[in-house]
């Protein structure tokens, strides 16, 4: 199945094809799966990451309107806010970072470092809210005072997670396809992280039009299941609007919400592991927000048999290593001392 709407899509091009790799060593200790990891940590902007995929969709409808300033939200520290201030540097653009206090951590690791220290180098404007407070409202005010100077503001939604942006990880999955056919592989399961739903809807989309055989998994970091289940299940009807192929509005999500521990942000005994088993069984470093958690229900499905042994897994490194060390605190020993 192909769209020919999704390739006239206008695209501004942010990434190239990431890596494929094999983790030999993570996948015997796992239990003899077949286990590779698709590197979308690895960009030549903004210190890489999945987002960049959807803001090459979500940043030409702006370029087309006469766009000056980019407007986008997160927590303290997005790594879609960090990609979208790289972006809006790279084009010459004003940028304003909506940075919501919805993590429930504090200290100088995490208010001042990691995320946030880019942000600021890549010029951008940053604004703090406390978790109660309404970011659209602020949003709306904002793009008000900025028309009001003169400026043309023009906003990018919460984790780039729309109909457009979702649209970013059709290429990604095309990609692992082809990958996949030169290695002479067939995959029989995609595992990621699932936060603000577009990945795991573009993924699905992609998997559709290309007619890919393995399952996806989106791992939760934020949200139970039937939330997250229904964000999804959203983004991919509208997206099947925008391509006009109702076909994809059957696509079911499959979610699994067991390893988000406290809460979003924090960091849970489950994501320490995983950091740990990837770190020192392959030298890749994971984050303890996305990508850990991610990783760790890739553990748990083998530990409990739904990934079978002799399995062909690929695991989506969707990025988010600069956050990393806004967690210094927590996850080196030596802070403890």
């Amino acid at each position: 199945m192909r769209n020919p709407l999704y390739g006239a899509l206008p695209r501004l091009p942010l990434t190239q094809p990431t890596p494929l790799m094999r983790l030999e060593r993570l996948g015997a200790a796992l239990g003899d799966i077949n286990l590779y990891i698709k590197r979308d940590d690895i960009g030549a902007l903004g210190g890489g990451g999945n987002k960049l995929r959807k803001l090459e969709f979500l940043i030409p409808p702006a370029l087309e309107q006469g766009c000056d300033t980019l407007i986008t939200f997160g927590a303290l520290q997005s790594n879609h806010a960090r990609l979208t201030a790289a972006v809006a540097a790279r084009l010459g653009l004003k940028c304003h970072l909506i940075l919501s206090r919805k993590v429930l951590r504090s200290g100088p690791h995490y208010e001042h470092g990691g995320n946030l220290v880019l942000d600021t180098l890549f010029g951008a404007q940053l604004h703090y809210l406390e978790a109660e407070a309404d970011p659209l409202a602020y949003c709306d005010q904002l793009q008000g005072e900025l028309r009001a100077s003169g400026h043309k503001p023009w906003v990018i939604p919460f984790g780039g997670s729309d109909a457009h942006g979702a649209l970013g990880h059709v290429a990604c999955v095309e990609e692992i396809e082809n990958q996949a056919r030169d290695l002479g592989l067939t995959f029989d399961h995609l595992v990621h992280a699932s936060g603000s739903g577009g990945t795991q809807a573009g993924l699905m989309i992609g998997a559709a039009l290309h007619d890919a055989p393995f399952s996806i998994l989106g791992v939760s970091v934020m949200n139970p299941e039937a939330q997250l289940r229904e964000v999804v299940s959203g983004i991919v009807r509208d997206a099947s609007l925008l391509l006009e192929a109702p076909g994809l509005q059957t696509l079911e999500p499959e979610v699994d919400d067991g390893f988000i521990g406290a809460g979003y942000g924090l960091v849970h005994e489950s994501t320490r592991e995983a950091l740990s088993l990837m770190a020192t069984t392959e030298g890749v470093l994971l984050d303890p927000v996305y990508t850990g958690k991610a990783f760790a229900g890739l553990i748990g499905r083998v530990r409990d048999g739904r990934i079978k042994q002799g399995s062909n897994v690929v695991f989506l490194h969707t990025g988010g290593v600069p956050g990393l060390f806004a967690y210094s605190d927590v996850l080196n020993p030596l802070e403890k001392v």
